[in-house]
């Protein structure tokens, strides 16, 4: 151990004994632990909501769209089979998605908005990691995806409609506008389902407000013309969808649709997720600033206190270098200390509220709190604010180390 950390060190230990510095040591501590546990929890529950929200959206929908009409169906096919051959290393799968808003109810209640979205062996055989499917009994996948009047329902919207066991769980779906009668004008279609299943995306948005039906189903309730039609494209890895965008955008699939990705339908409310972001360092960067301050007052005590020891040891043979850098190390050691305590009680309460199953209310949109630890940033806390700390250090200490060794010895 090098003699000046070592000196460091009992300065420290030594010095904790008094009460007044005591206090001052342990304030400064606690004020740097305080800002990096705050901002380490910060960063986690928001890196945590971010990969959330990454994750249902592409799970339940796709990374890259490319929407299109009943006429644009054919043309868009043959584009992104042509364009998939061409750009093989992507590895390509797409499936044209089907849906409408309409209405879902039960026989003897009022109607609720729904979303149908149409689900046939493609959205299975791509999502079934992503979306979870639980089915009643009777009921399978390929039953599911073979017939024509059987629904999934969101996890949520099922609770909203109140099934009581025992019922027939039968709902009626209505197009609003699906049909066109004998006197030119639009007209509702409406169908039977029953209930084959339940699914969840951990994304309250999607799982309140969907239902799945197969593609020979959604036929059955709707004319081909009437519904909302896209593209879900899903490549490989997703690092390459801006690539795959801008190969998309220069050549000839261009005049059929514009390709946009996740990110491009979701862009304000990540753009609000990163202001909140900013806006937390912000606040971490003035406690960090104020705990700092209060650490290079608490140097210039240790000064203070050990200027004899000090004088002592120059007189010795100790350098001016060595005794600055005792100041400096003792200001890493407290840096180190309060980073080790903040992150400690940080990542320990990440570890209880993930084992606990920490709910969140339904207005944020998820049935759990996601947390997610940010390895670049846990790393630069461990390391970044130590050496902050030493660098604040470093104004009291070649400031303090200055004074005559003679005069010092006098004073005391």
């Amino acid at each position: 151990m090098p003699i000046t950390f070592a000196i460091a060190l009992r300065f420290l230990l030594r010095s904790a004994k008094t009460r007044q510095i005591g206090v001052f040591t342990v304030v400064s501590v606690l004020g740097i632990a305080a800002s990096v546990f705050v901002f380490l929890l910060i960063d986690t529950i928001i890196n945590g909501l971010t990969s959330h929200l990454q994750a249902s959206l592409i799970g339940f929908e796709a990374p890259l769209f490319v929407p299109t009409d009943t006429e644009g169906v054919r043309p868009t096919d043959q584009a992104l089979a042509r364009f998939s051959k061409e750009h093989s290393e992507f590895n390509l799968t797409y499936y044209c998605n089907k849906q409408f808003d309409g209405l879902i109810q039960r026989p003897a209640q009022s109607a609720m908005g729904v979303k149908v979205k149409t689900a046939g062996q493609e959205f299975f055989d791509i999502k079934q990691e992503q979306v979870s499917v639980y089915w009643f009994d009777g009921f399978s996948q390929q039953g599911f995806v073979g017939s024509d009047n059987q629904v999934l329902l969101g996890e949520s919207l099922y609770e909203s409609l109140q099934f009581i066991p025992g019922d027939d769980e039968v709902v009626s779906i209505t197009h609003p506008f699906a049909d066109i009668g004998p006197t030119g004008e639009m007209e509702p279609s409406q169908r039977d389902f029953v209930l084959a299943g339940i699914f969840s995306t951990g994304r309250l948005a999607f799982d309140e407000s969907f239902a799945l039906v197969s593609p020979s189903g959604l036929a059955q309730l709707s004319d081909d013309d009437f519904l909302e039609k896209e593209y879900y494209i899903f490549p490989r890895q997703w690092e390459s969808l801006a690539q795959i965008q801008t190969l998309w955008q220069q050549g000839r699939g261009a005049q059929l649709g514009v390709m946009k990705t996740w990110f491009d339908r979701n862009s304000n409310l990540f753009k609000a997720m990163k202001l909140e972001q900013l806006m937390y360092f912000v606040i971490f960067i003035f406690v960090f600033l104020i705990s700092c301050f209060n650490m290079a007052a608490l140097i210039s005590i240790f000064g203070t206190s050990k200027s004899k020891e000090t004088a002592i040891l120059s007189a010795l043979g100790l350098r001016l270098k060595q005794a600055r850098l005792i100041f400096i190390q003792i200001g890493f050691v407290l840096g180190a200390l309060g980073t080790l305590v903040g992150v400690g009680s940080a990542l320990l309460l990440t570890v209880i509220a993930q084992k606990s199953g920490f709910r969140l209310p339904e207005a944020y949109g998820f049935t759990e709190l996601p947390l997610a630890i940010n390895v670049i940033t846990l790393t630069g806390l461990l390391l970044g604010t130590p050496l902050f700390t030493a660098l604040i250090a470093c104004v009291p200490a070649y400031r303090l180390i200055h004074r005559d060794i003679t005069q010092v010895m006098r004073e005391n």
